[in-house]
């Protein structure tokens, strides 16, 4: 800034410390204003106090990127794009040729390819099931859906087929399992009434308790459901026991 007033004056307030000359090329006083004490506090920056025993997380190093390397926003518009433009060549793309009509050896080939369908099928499951596996291999395995290829093991038709057949039998494997708990949910029913039975005529004579525990045995056979508890078969022994208990105390 230029002050203009005498040589006198400058000197003057440069010596009371309100401002700083300088002397530019030209010879000209120029003097810029020297700034007050409590604004010089107020632009220097505070000192952070250090707290003993605290240590300020580290920042995560951001990874540089490399030259050409696209921003995260960029890449995502440059995927977008490339999705964009495969779907749009998908839809452009040339129907594929007509298959030829098919020959003698490919009617060949679909019966080998049901005969490996229907081997699939596991050896314990029910006529009814082999049925509909057999049906459904009638109709899933065509010319159109299995053309002519180049692999001679068929391995990819393979493995489509054993698919299809575990999706068949699917419901019969799962009404299978259902059956079994439930089977051995009985048996550990029938086996809990005969234990009962069994500590109840520890101490009868050994004919009356052979005979109740026989009788226990039949009627925990053929009445016992999956669907009971422990406590239904415990009076059902209890009752059957009783009928003895009173032969054996006469």
């Amino acid at each position: 800034m230029i002050l203009k007033c005498s040589v006198d004056e400058v000197r003057r307030l440069e010596t009371d410390g309100e401002i700083v000359a300088v002397r530019t090329r030209a010879g000209t006083g120029i003097s810029t204003p020297r700034p007050s004490r409590p604004y010089r506090r107020r632009r220097t920056a505070p000192h952070r106090k250090s707290i003993p025993g605290k240590t300020e997380p580290a920042r995560p190093e951001r990874r540089p990127l490399a030259r050409g390397e696209p921003l995260p926003s960029e890449l995502d518009e440059i995927l977008d794009e490339e999705e964009a433009r495969r779907a749009l060549a998908e839809e452009q793309a040339p129907p594929p040729p007509p298959l030829p009509p098919p020959t003698i050896f490919d009617y060949a080939r679909l019966s080998m390819l049901r005969m490996h369908g229907t081997l699939c099928i596991p050896f314990d499951v029910p006529p009814e099931w082999h049925e509909k596996v057999t049906d459904d291999l009638e109709r899933f395995i065509t010319y159109e859906r299995f053309p002519p290829t180049a692999d001679l093991l068929d391995a990819a038709a393979h493995t489509a087929i054993e698919a299809r057949v575990a999706d068949v039998l699917a419901p019969y494997h799962k009404e299978a399992a259902r059956a079994r708990d439930a089977e051995q949910r009985r048996q550990a029913l029938i086996t809990y009434g005969r234990d009962h039975a069994r500590h109840i005529t520890t101490t009868w004579d050994f004919t009356s308790g052979a005979q109740a525990r026989s009788e226990v045995d039949r009627v925990l056979r053929a009445e016992v459901k999956p669907t009971m508890t422990e406590r239904e078969v415990r009076l059902m022994v209890d009752e059957i026991l009783e009928k003895y208990s009173e032969d054996n105390e006469a």
